[in-house]
């Protein structure tokens, strides 16, 4: 049986949520037309180097030389260098020899899935729906890729593409985030903001419009601070 706190706080419970969703694509709605879209920025190293190895006469040793001004980045491909995919018959301890082993189609996808998993495809608030975005995102970017080599494209831009297909979600979900962290009172955390985000990730372009225009030109160069974006 109801009782008379359940009777009143019911319906108008359903109202408030009705309403912080309306609220919340509303806001979402407001900033894509406006271009108000913090898209991260790629990190100088990361955008150099993505440039570069668009080169085919690039020489491995400009390569090494950049990547060393990032010591993370530099210490992740040696690692990547020894891991068991590559299977390197000695120990890889230096930047050079790892480039060699992992190869320049290599350093690229490491040096795109490191910044872009970083800048955009985190979030605190939302961290296992952003995982499993980021997921789907490094799946489609080899399939993408294999795509691209069957069609003769430059698989670099399909890598990328594929990389860079749904990501309006996070930039959507970065927005909720903010939302909840300024205005707690209207957009509490909870499975209904959660829910309310779901529905706007499905209903606004995720790709192409505001964020397509900012996009890093994939037949064109790449320069530190580019908007990383499809």
């Amino acid at each position: 049986m109801l009782n008379q706190r359940t009777i009143l706080s019911g319906p108008a419970d359903r109202y408030a949520g009705t309403d912080m969703r309306a609220s919340l694509k509303d806001e979402i709605s407001r900033r894509m037309k406006r271009e108000n879209i913090d898209i991260p920025l790629l990190p100088a190293v990361a955008a150099e180097a993505m440039a570069l190895l668009r080169n085919p006469m690039v020489d491995f040793k400009d390569v090494s030389a950049l990547i060393e001004k990032d010591q993370r980045l530099a210490g992740q491909l040696i690692k990547i260098a020894n891991s068991p995919v590559y299977r390197s018959l000695h120990k890889v301890t230096n930047l050079r020899r790892a480039i060699t082993v992992v190869g320049m189609r290599g350093v690229t996808e490491l040096i795109a899935s490191l910044a872009v998993g970083e800048k955009i495809f985190s979030n605190k608030t939302f961290e296992t729906r952003v995982r499993l975005l980021w997921e789907h995102s490094i799946g489609v970017a080899f399939l993408t890729q294999e795509i691209g080599k069957m069609r003769g494209a430059d698989i670099q831009d399909t890598f990328l593409l594929g990389l860079f297909h749904d990501i309006g979600k996070p930039v959507i979900l970065d927005i909720v985030a903010g939302l909840m962290k300024r205005r707690p009172e209207s957009y509490p955390a909870g499975p209904e903001i959660e829910s309310a985000a779901e529905e706007a990730m499905a209903e606004k372009p995720c790709r192409g419009g505001p964020l397509s225009r900012r996009s890093v030109a994939f037949s064109g160069e790449y320069h530190a601070g580019d908007p990383v974006s499809p």
